[in-house]
C-alpha cells in the first residue's frame, strides 16, 4: 500500500483471520498459505520441537522482482510464527504477508519501509506498534544514490490468543562507508545504544525478539557485545553456542535473531536458510519455559443484603485498584454519574502521587462529588469533564455505565473494569458487577472507547 493511500503511514496486510481460526489451526497438521511453498517434511519436523519459529531475512533490495518473490515464498515455507524482513522498502506486502500474516511497517519514505515485522494473525495480535530511527547520518556517501546512514527500527506488540505477550523488533545497521573525505564512517555502536533504548521502552511486556541484519562479523572485534549484554540482547549464537555463515560473506555471519526474554523464552534451534539474496535467511526455534497466565477476567458481585463486606465489593475492589497506581500511570475513567466519597478521594490521592487521572462525566449536570473532584485534581495531564450530549448518546449505546482503564507509564493497558452501574450509593444498594480484565484486546477496546470521548 502507498503511503498516498494510507495516510496514517500505516501498512498491513490483510485483516485478521479471527480467533475463531485457532481451533482449526491446531486441529490441522500446519497453517495453509495461499500460494505458499509448503516446505520440507525436516523443516517441518523441527518447527514442531518448538512453540515459536522466528525468521529474520535480508531479501536484498537491488534483486529482480522475480528473485525477490522466490525469497519471500521461501522465508514463508518456513512456517514461521514471526518475520523480521529487511531490505523490503520498494516491496509490496501482498508478497512479505499474504493470507493468515499481517505486517507492519511505517510507509512515509524508502528508509522507514525498509525493514518490516509480520506475524501470523491467527494466533497473534497487535497491541501497539512503532518506528524508531537508530541512526541518522545527513548526507549521501561518494558515489551512493541513499543516505546509507538512516536507518530505522519498525516494531510491535503482540499479544496471543492464549494471552501470551512478546515485542518483535526489525531493523538494519548501516555498514561502515567513506564519508566525502575519505575517512570511514561506522554507525555500529551509535545504532545499537538507539535500539537499546528502544527495548528497555518495550520492556514490561513480555519478552522481546530483534531480528535484522547488523553488518558486523559475530567473531569481529568491532561486535558491540558490551551493548547488547547491557541491553539483555541474546544472539542464537550465544545460547545455542553454534554459529554459521549467513550468506555471500567471506564466511561471515552478520544476520541476527536476539532474544531478551530469559525465564520466559529460550532459543531450541537455528539454522541458515539459502535465498537468492546475498542473505541467508536465519531461522529460529523458540519455546516458552513459563505456563501461559491465568484466565484474564474476573468478576466482582455485591450482596446488597450482605455484610458490609459483601454489600460494599464493588466499591473496595474500586478502591484497591485505584490505590495500587503508580506516578507516571494514568487512570481513565468514564460514568454516567459519580457520587461515591471512597472512589473520589482514591481518585485524588492517585492524582497526588503523580498518576495522570483522567475523568469523562456522562452526567447531564456534574455532581457536587464531580465538581469538588475537577477542582483538585493538579497532575498535569490530570483533569475531570462532562460528556456532550452527542458523547454522552453514543457511550451510553455502547459502553457500560461505568469504565475504568488504568495504562502503566508506557501507555500499556494493565487494567479494564466495567461497572453495570453509575458510581452512586446504588453500588452498595442495588445488585451490582465489575468485570475485571487485562486481555490485551479488551484494553485496546477500551482505549479507542475513551479516544472518542
Amino acid at each position: 500500500m502507498s503511503p498516498a493511500a494510507n495516510p496514517l503511514g500505516r501498512s498491513r496486510a490483510r485483516g485478521y483471520l479471527g480467533r475463531a481460526c485457532l481451533a482449526l489451526t491446531l486441529a490441522a497438521p500446519a497453517l495453509v498459505l495461499t500460494g505458499v511453498a509448503q516446505g520440507t517434511p525436516a523443516h517441518a519436523a523441527a518447527a514442531a520441537t518448538s512453540d515459536i519459529t522466528f525468521v529474520t531475512a535480508n531479501l536484498r533490495s537491488p534483486q529482480s522482482a522475480t528473485g525477490f518473490q522466490q525469497d519471500a515464498r521461501e522465508v514463508l515455507a518456513q512456517r514461521p510464527d514471526l518475520i523480521a524482513y529487511n531490505e523490503v522498502g520498494f516491496r509490496q506486502d501482498m508478497f512479505l504477508a499474504p493470507e493468515g500474516y499481517d505486517l507492519w511497517r511505517l510507509t512515509t519514505s524508502q528508509y522507514t519501509r525498509h525493514n518490516a515485522v509480520a506475524w501470523r494473525s491467527d494466533v497473534w495480535h497487535e497491541v501497539a506498534h512503532g518506528t524508531k530511527r537508530i541512526s541518522n547520518y545527513p548526507t549521501k556517501p561518494p558515489g551512493k544514490t541513499t543516505l546509507l546512514g538512516l536507518r530505522y527500527a519498525n516494531w510491535v506488540k503482540l499479544e496471543s490468543v492464549d494471552g501470551r505477550r512478546l515485542s518483535l523488533v526489525s531493523t538494519h545497521v548501516s555498514p561502515m562507508f567513506k564519508d566525502d573525505n575519505g575517512n570511514w564512517v561506522d554507525l555500529l555502536r551509535p545504532s545499537v545504544r538507539r535500539l537499546s533504548r528502544l527495548v528497555e521502552e518495550l520492556r514490561g511486556f513480555g519478552p522481546i525478539l530483534v531480528g535484522g541484519d547488523f553488518n558486523v562479523n559475530y567473531v569481529s572485534g568491532r561486535y558491540p557485545r558490551d551493548l547488547l549484554t547491557a541491553a539483555r540482547l541474546r544472539p542464537t549464537y550465544d545460547l545455542l553456542g553454534t554459529r554459521f555463515p549467513t550468506g555471500d560473506h567471506h564466511g561471515g555471519t552478520i544476520d541476527y535473531a536476539f532474544v531478551r526474554g530469559k525465564g520466559q523464552l529460550e532459543a531450541d534451534w537455528h539454522r541458515p536458510v539459502e535465498l537468492n539474496s546475498d542473505h541467508d535467511a536465519v531461522v529460529a526455534g523458540l519455546s516458552w519455559t513459563t505456563p501461559p497466565p491465568a484466565p484474564v477476567t474476573t468478576v466482582v458481585r455485591n450482596q446488597p443484603d450482605g455484610t458490609t463486606e459483601e454489600r460494599t465489593a464493588i466499591r473496595r475492589t474500586l478502591r484497591e485498584h485505584l490505590a495500587g497506581t503508580a506516578a507516571g500511570e494514568t487512570v481513565r475513567l468514564a460514568t454516567r454519574g459519580l457520587t461515591l466519597r471512597a472512589v473520589a478521594r482514591a481518585l485524588r490521592r492517585a492524582d497526588a502521587r503523580g498518576v495522570r487521572v483522567q475523568v469523562t462525566s456522562l452526567s447531564i449536570r456534574l455532581t457536587a462529588r464531580e465538581r469538588t473532584l475537577m477542582r483538585s485534581l493538579a497532575t498535569r495531564g490530570s483533569w475531570l469533564r462532562r460528556c456532550q450530549a452527542s458523547c454522552r448518546t453514543t457511550w451510553q449505546a455502547e459502553q457500560p455505565p461505568s469504565l475504568l482503564l488504568v495504562s502503566d507509564v508506557n501507555g500499556d493497558g494493565k487494567t479494564r473494569i466495567d461497572v453495570s452501574r453509575r458510581l452512586t450509593s446504588a453500588v452498595i444498594t442495588r445488585r451490582t458487577s465489575a468485570r475485571i480484565s487485562t486481555s490485551g484486546t479488551e484494553m485496546d477496546e477500551a482505549r479507542a472507547a475513551f479516544a472518542g470521548l
